[in-house]
C-alpha cells in the first residue's frame, strides 16, 4: 500500500488512509485493517459480534458505520504511539480479494447501481472516444 500510495500521491494520503481503515480490539487484542470491496461490512458484523453485539440477523444493517465506532477504536482516533504499540502486540489481519473481480464489484456498485451517473457517463465518453485518460 504504501508503494502504490507514494506513486499515486494525488489519490490518497497513505498515512491518514491506513489509519482509517485499521480497527482496534483491545478487548480481543486485534486489529482488522478493512479493505473496500471485500466484504467489510460482513466483516464488521462479525467483530462486533465479539464485541456482544448481534446484528447477524438484520438483512439491512443500520448505522453499521457508527455503531462500531462505538466499540472498536478506529487507527485515526489512537495517539500515534498507542497506535504502535497496539501494532506490535496485537494480531493483525486482513482480508484481499482478486484484483479483478474487485474492480469489477466496485465498477458495478458505483457505476452501474448507484446514481453516480457523471461516473459513468465520463467512462463511456472516454471509451467511445478512445481517450485512456493520459
Amino acid at each position: 500500500m504504501e508503494n502504490a500510495c507514494s506513486r499515486h500521491s494525488f489519490l490518497c494520503d497513505q498515512r491518514k488512509l491506513a489509519k482509517e481503515m485499521l480497527f482496534v480490539s483491545d478487548r480481543h487484542k486485534y486489529i482488522y485493517c478493512n479493505m473496500p470491496k471485500v466484504a467489510g461490512t460482513s466483516w464488521k458484523v462479525v467483530l462486533l459480534s465479539l464485541e456482544g453485539r448481534d446484528y447477524s440477523k438484520s438483512l439491512v444493517i443500520p448505522g453499521i458505520w457508527t455503531t462500531i465506532g462505538r466499540f472498536l477504536k478506529q487507527g485515526d482516533v489512537l495517539k500515534p504511539l498507542d497506535l504502535r504499540n497496539r501494532l506490535k502486540k496485537y494480531y493483525k489481519f486482513m482480508f484481499v480479494r482478486e484484483p479483478l473481480e474487485r474492480l469489477l464489484s466496485a465498477y458495478r456498485d458505483k457505476c452501474v447501481r448507484s446514481n453516480h451517473k457523471g461516473i459513468r457517463q465520463e467512462i463511456r465518453k472516454r471509451r467511445k472516444s478512445g481517450n485512456k485518460g493520459n
